[in-house]
């Protein structure tokens, strides 16, 4: 039952795909009940302990469960995960929407919201309210019988076709590669990148000289940015719109599935788009003042970014000694660059090496520091293997913080994967225990792209809450250049005087 064991630190490797089903019927089963309880209250005895607050409490194991379950889909993904996801998603929408839709549990919110005893409350708990009652009502709370019904069963629709959305994307990611054995074809990357796709294909057990290049944005960034060879970034390019776009994985029926049953959930509610709908209690408040904030935006730099694309097309004819004309998606980022380092002398992979993520988390936490009077401590971890063998530790990188803190009685933050970091925030004045985060920077085939950040745990008054922060950026070079900080702290060829010549001016 670890899915949805109350630990403040989860038990990762004990998640596996066997334990998903019994955690999350079981859960379901007891947030039913509990739900059940509410509801056959009178409306005249509920109170706000009785009804808002136990519905909060009655979905706590369910909510924990299928929240680190639908972490693990996003940074962990394997197919005996994914069919038991799917499997349980129907049960699992269908019990959520219910609540909305439950006239004898909403008729004792109501009737708890309305009481004299609401009054005494604390601002935290009448603003609990507001929110929980604004949160049926747009479900559909308010609805005749028949068209609740139809919420129902679009929100069970939305719930699987949009999950399906995002397999094709991640599926379709990962079923794309491009092996290169002639290193010719990949001149003009940097060393960097040329490193991270050859490891790459020593990864997938293709024999050297080789050179795999992936969807992943470390991989297509570089090359639209830096690779010589048109083709090459053609290439790239192409498939890299192409994904969720061909079958096997192919969304273009399912977008515009999901567009019409988003219109018609707006329409059932009584909104005129599905913008409105989702932007009611955000501050653009509905579609139309979204729209014109974008528009505005268009406006503005319309002239500007005419113009810039017209210089870099001149740039562009002047190098390559042909007309002007405007330049393919696979141009820009190419030219752009080229012009940067010869216009301005302006080169991000000088720069790359002196900005790896552990000196720019260190740098953040600095500021993070001063400005809210916290202490951040990254702790020791484990990754264990799903029969709980350790595969990797990575240790704290503040022996002397570790030391005078008590992290030695607390239980140590297992990981998902070995890459993943484990940090500790306390009160600077008090030491105590303000919340803890995940970070886990780098891309891999289980993982979905993008960046997000997202609540494991929401402690209450004075408890720790968990949290997770998750990137998609390229990882660390095994062996940065020799004046990079994080070769300077390494036995290098290089002597120590010529380094500093060259990464420090006598000046300075």
């Amino acid at each position: 039952m670890s899915f949805i064991a109350p630990e403040f630190l989860p038990r990762w490797s004990a998640c596996t795909a066997d334990t998903i089903e019994p955690a999350i019927r079981h859960a379901l089963g007891e947030a039913n009940d509990a739900v059940e309880k509410i509801a056959s209250q009178t409306p005249a005895e509920a109170t706000y302990e009785s009804s808002f607050l136990a519905l909060e409490n009655a979905t706590e194991s369910l909510s924990r469960g299928w929240g680190r379950l639908h972490h693990l889909d996003s940074v962990s993904d394997n197919p005996a995960q994914r069919e038991e996801l799917n499997k349980l998603l129907p049960d699992v929408t269908d019990f959520y929407s219910s609540l909305s839709l439950n006239p004898r549990l909403f008729a004792v919110l109501n009737a708890a919201a309305e009481s004299a005893s609401v009054k005494s409350l604390t601002p935290i708990q009448q603003r609990h309210i507001e929110e929980t009652l604004a949160d049926f009502r747009n479900s559909g709370a308010d609805l005749p019988d028949d068209k609740k019904a139809r919420i129902a069963a679009i929100d069970s629709e939305l719930s699987r076709i949009t999950k399906k959305y995002s397999e094709n994307v991640l599926d379709a990611t990962n079923a794309w590669e491009l092996v290169i054995t002639d290193e010719s074809k990949l001149a003009g990357l940097p060393e960097s990148a040329l490193a991270s796709a050859a490891a790459n294909a020593r990864a997938k057990g293709i024999e050297a000289p080789a050179w795999r290049l992936t969807l992943h944005q470390p991989s297509t960034a570089p090359i639209m940015q830096h690779a010589h060879d048109e083709e090459l970034r053609k290439t790239v390019w192409q498939a890299s719109v192409a994904v969720g776009g061909q079958a096997p994985f192919d969304n273009s029926d399912l977008v515009w599935e999901i567009l019409k049953i988003r219109q018609e959930k707006a329409d059932l509610l009584g909104h005129g788009s599905f913008a409105n709908l989702t932007l009611q209690r955000r501050m653009a408040r509905d579609g139309e003042t979204a729209l014109a904030f974008v528009e505005g935006i268009h406006d503005r730099i319309h002239d500007a970014f005419m113009d810039d694309c017209q210089q870099l097309s001149e740039y562009r004819a002047e190098k390559t000694g042909t007309a002007p004309e405007p330049l393919e998606p696979w141009e820009i980022s190419y030219w752009a660059e080229r012009r940067r380092k010869e216009q301005y002398d302006i080169d991000d992979e000088d720069l790359r090496p002196y900005f790896p993520v552990n000196r720019v988390m260190e740098g953040m936490f600095t500021i993070a520091t001063r400005i809210f009077g916290i202490t951040i401590t990254q702790r020791e971890t484990v990754f264990l293997d799903p029969i709980g063998n350790p595969q990797s530790s990575i240790l704290n990188l503040s022996v002397e913080a570790s030391a005078k803190s008590d992290h030695q009685s607390r239980p140590q933050a297992e990981t998902w994967h070995p890459e993943v970091t484990f940090y500790e925030i306390q009160d600077t004045a008090t030491g105590s225990h303000l919340g803890s985060f995940y970070a886990d920077w780098h891309p891999r085939e289980s993982k979905r792209g993008g960046a997000w950040m997202n609540s494991l745990h929401t402690g209450e008054l004075g408890e720790p809450h968990l949290g997770l922060i998750i990137g998609n950026m390229s990882p660390p070079s095994a062996t940065p250049p020799p004046c990079s900080p994080t070769a300077r702290s390494r036995p290098s060829s290089t002597s120590s005087a010529t380094c500093s010549t060259a990464c420090f001016p006598t000046s300075r």
